[in-house]
Formats: C-alpha cells, structure tokens, sequence
C-alpha cells in the first residue's frame, strides 16, 4: 500500500463517519505503524515527512476534543516519538510537534 492509498483511506474513513475516537485511532495507528516501518531502514524522507504530517494532524485533532478519553491518543503518540529513529532529524521533529502542545516528561 502506498504513503497516498493510506493517507486516502483515513480520509474516506473520515468522510463516512462521525466518529472522531476512531479517526484520531487511525491516525495514531499509522505513525505507530510508520514508525515501525521506518525502525526497519526501509523509508524515504517522503516517508519520514508524511508521518510528521499525520503526527501532526493528529495532534490538532485530539486538541479538539477536551475528553479525557482522547488523552490516552496522547500517551501512543508520546511512545511514537520517543521511540522514533532520527533519520532525516525526524525524531526532533516530532519531539517538537508534541511539545508544543504537550509538556513533555523529564
């Protein structure tokens, strides 16, 4: 599946339903997923851009909704960051975008 065919499908899922727990969970899963992809070498700097773009839209999204069902989304993407590689300074990045909305731990 491609970078485009993934990103389409959280969008038509996003069109088709409602449901703003299952459309942050889909995004949350695909830099989980991204991030396991990448740990394995196999990813190209559109690569590591497209999961800083979902980390991102992911964050916006869980901002939106002050439930505190959603802030379990921000424990997963905490673990995504810090467990991220740093090719192409991507775990900087995400580090960045999560903390500009999140303090991070010490």
């Amino acid at each position: 599946m491609s970078i485009r065919d993934e990103k389409q499908a959280i969008s038509d899922y996003k069109k088709a339903a409602s449901d703003g727990i299952g459309v942050i969970d889909l995004m949350v899963f695909y830099v989980e997923f991204g991030r396991e992809f990448i740990s394995n070498g196999y990813a190209s700097e559109e690569y590591y851009t497209s999961m800083e773009n979902m980390f991102k839209d992911a964050i916006i999204l869980i901002k939106k909704f002050k439930n505190e069902e959603f802030t379990r989304f921000v424990e997963r993407l905490r673990i995504v960051f810090e467990g991220s590689c740093d090719g192409y300074g991507h775990q900087d990045q995400l580090r960045t975008l999560f903390a500009m909305s999140y303090p991070l731990k010490k």
